[in-house]
């Protein structure tokens, strides 16, 4: 089995590991963008998709290589709860997808109504496991309020991540490739500035530099809403980096708070439900833009109203950064919880 972080490293250097860890998720963000706009401007879509092969074979092959491994404390695995979270997320993915278009979106009503029982049942299930999947005793009060605020950020960098690429293509008329190069800003100063923070984390309140961080990201959003018609070039990479300086000052002391909340013996549910959760919330954020562009109307209008409905939508993130910020003020005032 496959340690976690706190397992690993020691306990005054996991926000500066946790930076460290932003810093790769960064490079492959900013690589991301740019391959595809080369990919596309000389082959066909699939192979978008077909690029990743070799490379999750390459990541496999490092992981059986070269991380440690140990024994796991012994007990039944929880099949029920995996098989009902398994569901849960299924079924929300699936109806997230389904808010593309208006003809299916009573599938998607279904879909998301199963989502939140099979979430209930496994609510119920984790109560009574004797070693549950997600053990409902690592959710204080702290670790709520870090997983919370990790959810609306995550959420707007999502429905951001989406919607720019509208706004770009169609609005400035930007190429896939000079609509990765106007976005690359974001996710490279995250590249510089995220293990700088994580040290920080480890020395100062990591609460703090959240709300700071947070506070920066929700004006960096607001000032990508506001952009216009016609932005000048140096506007728009200045935007899209200040929003990514306020993320990387956010992110690696919010995870070392959600980390460091729950007690060591659960570090590996505490990281998969860092995991998890944002893989949901940039769902959810994807999800929040075609649902936009559908009550709009402008998935099947004009490319014009696409990238003012795409332009309109990043309001919503601006609004789920602020309710991120939201959460993690109020993590100031939360009791660091004392593990046994």
């Amino acid at each position: 089995m496959i340690p976690s972080y706190r397992q690993l490293f020691p306990p005054a250097k996991l926000g500066f590991v946790l930076g460290m860890n932003a810093m790769i998720v960064a490079l492959g963000t900013c690589a991301g963008p740019t391959l595809g706009g080369v990919i596309l401007a000389s082959l066909s879509w699939p192979w978008l998709f077909l690029i990743n092969i070799p490379i999750g074979i390459l990541a496999s092959a490092l992981v059986l290589l070269a991380l440690p491994r140990y024994q796991p404390p012994r007990g039944r695995f929880d099949l029920a709860g995996a098989l009902a979270a398994g569901a849960a997320i299924a079924c929300f993915l699936l109806g997230v997808h389904e808010l593309a278009d208006v003809s299916t979106l009573w599938v998607a009503a279904i879909l998301l109504a199963l989502c939140a029982i099979f979430g209930y049942g496994f609510v119920r299930i984790e109560k009574k496991a004797v070693k549950a999947v997600l053990p409902l005793s690592m959710f204080n009060g702290r670790f709520v309020l870090a997983i919370l605020a990790a959810f609306w950020s995550f959420f707007g960098q999502g429905v951001a991540f989406v919607a720019l690429p509208f706004l770009f293509q169609i609005a400035y008329h930007a190429s896939p490739l000079e609509s990765a190069l106007l976005f690359t800003p974001w996710p490279l100063v995250i590249v510089v500035v995220a293990p700088i923070s994580g040290r920080l984390a480890d020395t100062y309140r990591p609460a703090v530099l959240a709300v700071v961080g947070l506070c920066l990201f929700t004006l960096g959003l607001l000032s990508l809403a506001l952009l216009g018609a016609h932005p000048p070039i140096w506007q728009v990479l200045a935007s899209t980096a200040f929003t990514g300086l306020g993320f990387a000052i956010f992110q690696s002391p919010n995870n070392r708070d959600i980390m460091s909340s729950a007690p060591a013996r659960l570090s590996g549910p505490a990281a998969g439900m860092l995991n998890i959760n944002r893989t949901l919330s940039q769902s959810a954020g994807a999800g929040a833009v075609s649902m936009a562009l559908v009550l709009s109307g402008a998935s099947t209008a004009s490319l014009a109203s696409q990238a003012s409905a795409a332009n309109a939508v990043l309001f919503v993130a601006v609004a789920g950064a602020a309710v991120a910020a939201v959460m993690s003020i109020a993590k100031l005032r939360a009791p660091v919880p004392v593990h046994v």
